[in-house]
């Protein structure tokens, strides 16, 4: 058996992890939610902005 691990920014990844500093929370139906209140909120906000005039 192999195991394998995926790694981002030198941390475990695991698909179901949480880490309370992120903003967003990509859901089951694949909505975002995005934690208002998070240190990271501001800068999550605008990696997710559509440019204008787009829908």
């Amino acid at each position: 058996m192999v195991k394998s691990s995926f790694s981002l920014n030198k941390t475990k990844f695991h698909p179901m992890s949480y880490n309370p500093e992120n903003a967003l929370i990509i859901q089951s139906d694949r909505t975002i939610l995005l934690e208002v209140h998070s240190p990271r909120a501001e800068e999550a906000r605008e990696a997710v902005r559509l440019p204008p005039g787009t829908s």
